[in-house]
């Protein structure tokens, strides 16, 4: 008998029989609230525009922590929140989330508890009345496949699905990006919460991974389970798409130039490494390169651009020190137009991670046919040996990262040799993405 789910205040599930159309639906999870397009939620927000152009029957849903339960997003709405980055604007600056933190922190010490749960309530019912949204009725429960894009870390959600699983045959399909929480601890901030993440890992039907490094991974940690309870694993490289054209002679007429607004030399080469700023990223061992660089008097510049992750604190501190006697500059708020204008002007750039789900910035960079210098392990290797135009180097080593750097400043014709080869580079468009994991999903 087909069940009609619905979260309601008197019980979790409530049943009918009539009987629905299979559903295919798309968890926006915490990727619906970010400020700006980067990492996970770039992916998610790209594969949702393509699923919509493609006109694929596709429910969008958020979760509501406070009311458990989801609800689901108009795709007019999707649509908007995806053309404000696309048109580069910033949703909320990081300066306004901050005075935000202020304010909330002071209102908490000031106000009577009852009036803070007030504005709290105040502000989740603004906030349902300007999304327009409605609870998801859960139709059918065999036939309902979700796609989750990316980690979800709320215990009360997790718990839900996972119910929704095993009761009510809901089939979960999740991407999974790196296993880095548990397998190097030590450079994340939410390894304990990651945890939470495998359970609904464990309740899976299927699990797209962005790389081969990371598919294996995965598949080491359903060693201990049964085959037969086993999801399906499969490997769906990411893609590669601006809206801006990827010609590296047409470059945004912005007033003023972005050299000139970050103090850019236009006459000498520059190293461009984008990532978030966390040790993971490996900027120290980068920065110290580019001492050793200086030192051996070769003219270059280095721009790290990206927003500050987990423990950025000694990583900005060692910048700090550098910046006044080091061709060294650190951008922390650059939008997505900026950046394509950067990879532009660049001469090269520098990817160094000690560890990787995938490595967008690899593809990014040969997309705009500049080399890229990156680390010879995990899936950066992988990925720049089905590519060519890169350079491999030990991400321990900052004299091997200096010694790729120098040999593209000294060597032109490796140089020049390694940009014909980034001229070449052609991958997957964020359309033959989607399509991808839309049939991977429902097949």
């Amino acid at each position: 008998m087909a069940e009609n789910l619905i979260t309601t205040s008197k019980s979790k599930f409530q049943t009918s029989e009539k009987k629905s159309k299979p559903a295919f639906l798309f968890n926006l999870g915490d990727a619906w609230h970010v400020s700006r397009m980067t990492g996970i939620p770039r992916v998610a927000f790209n594969l949702a525009r393509e699923l919509i152009n493609q006109n694929l029957p596709v429910r969008f849903v958020i979760w509501d922590e406070k009311q458990k339960k989801y609800f689901e997003i108009e795709r007019s709405q999707v649509l908007d929140k995806i053309r404000s980055f696309a048109s580069y604007k910033t949703i909320e600056s990081r300066s306004q989330q901050g005075l935000y933190r202020l304010l909330k922190s002071f209102a908490k010490k000031i106000l009577p508890t009852f009036m803070v749960d007030f504005l709290k309530d105040a502000k989740t019912k603004f906030n349902s009345q300007k999304t327009h949204r409605k609870t998801v009725n859960w139709i059918n429960g065999e036939d309902v496949t979700m796609l989750i894009p990316s980690p979800i870390f709320s215990r009360k959600e997790i718990s839900f699905l996972c119910e929704l699983v095993n009761c009510h045959g809901i089939k979960l399909v999740l991407i999974v990006y790196d296993l880095t929480p548990i397998t190097t601890p030590e450079y994340s901030a939410v390894a304990g919460v990651f945890v939470n993440f495998l359970t609904l890992v464990k309740n899976s039907y299927k699990i797209s991974c962005i790389s081969e490094a990371t598919r294996k991974k995965v598949i080491q940690y359903f060693e201990m389970v049964e085959q037969d309870k086993r999801p399906t694993i499969a490997t769906h490289y990411l893609a590669v798409s601006f809206p801006d054209n990827r010609d590296s002679s047409k470059i945004s007429n912005d007033q003023p130039p972005i050299w000139e607004k970050y103090g850019i030399n236009k006459q000498i080469p520059l190293f461009l490494c984008v990532g978030t700023i966390e040790p993971r990223k490996n900027h120290l061992n980068l920065l110290t390169a580019c001492k050793i660089l200086s030192d051996w008097g070769l003219e270059f510049q280095l721009l790290i651009c990206g927003a500050k992750g987990w423990f950025f604190e000694h990583i900005i501190e060692e910048y700090e020190k550098m910046r006044k006697n080091y061709p060294v500059l650190m951008l922390n708020n650059v939008d997505e137009k900026e950046l394509v204008t950067l990879y532009k002007i660049s001469y090269a750039t520098v990817y160094v991670p000690f560890e990787e789900g995938f490595g967008l910035p690899i593809i990014e960079s040969l997309y705009f046919a500049k080399p890229c210098i990156t680390s010879n392990c995990s899936s950066m290797k992988e990925i720049a040996l089905k590519v060519k135009g890169c350079l491999l180097v030990d991400p321990a080593s900052s004299e091997s990262i200096a010694l790729a750097m120098k040999r593209l400043l000294t060597d032109k014709k490796l140089y020049n040799q390694k940009i014909r080869e980034a001229q070449d580079f052609k991958w997957k468009s964020w359309k033959d993405y989607a399509l991808e994991i839309y049939k991977f999903a429902i097949g």
